[in-house]
């Protein structure tokens, strides 16, 4: 049976987050393999591969070597999403500064029903982390449409001077 590289790099995203291969030093050959696999097919690392499930949200999958591979495997960040889900006041806000790919504002806006409100407020100065996010964003919001006026995106950087800089990345 053949399968291209989406669909390989889609099984090791399946036993990393199912199996005791998305820990530790697995973990690490899990995510070379896939570094790997983008390399030799020669796939443009600026658009998505394919679009996963992470927590409870679809995300688009990147693997441009600047991503956090390890979030794709659930592994990452768990106790701080579980935190934010068993603490979140109904009807409350999130700020999230230095938003990155949505990780938390996103985990954050899935939690909403029409009758559960949270506002999110993501804030982040990456152009490219910004279109990533409004690209996830977009793809929660066609599965919950009543999102549109409580997830708002600030494209700036947070600090003690009010000035322009530059942002090395």
């Amino acid at each position: 049976m053949f399968f291209n590289h989406k669909s390989l790099i889609k099984i090791i995203i399946f036993l990393g987050k199912k199996t005791f291969l998305g820990r530790s030093f697995f973990k690490r050959i899990l995510i070379r393999i896939i570094e790997y696999l983008v390399d030799i097919n020669n796939v443009n690392i600026n658009n998505p591969l394919f679009i996963t499930k992470i927590f409870n949200f679809n995300i688009y999958f990147f693997s441009d070597h600047k991503t956090e591979m390890k979030i794709y495997f659930e592994r990452k960040e768990v106790k701080e999403i579980n935190y934010l889900t068993e603490n979140l006041s109904k009807n409350g806000w999130f700020i999230d500064i230095g938003s990155n790919i949505g990780l938390y504002s996103l985990s954050v806006a899935s939690l909403n029903t029409p009758k559960k409100i949270y506002k999110i407020l993501s804030i982040e100065p990456n152009p490219k982390a910004i279109t990533r996010l409004k690209n996830n964003f977009k793809l929660l919001e066609f599965e919950k449409r009543y999102l549109k006026k409580r997830f708002y995106i600030i494209k700036c950087a947070i600090g003690k001077n009010k000035k322009k800089g530059f942002l090395v990345i």
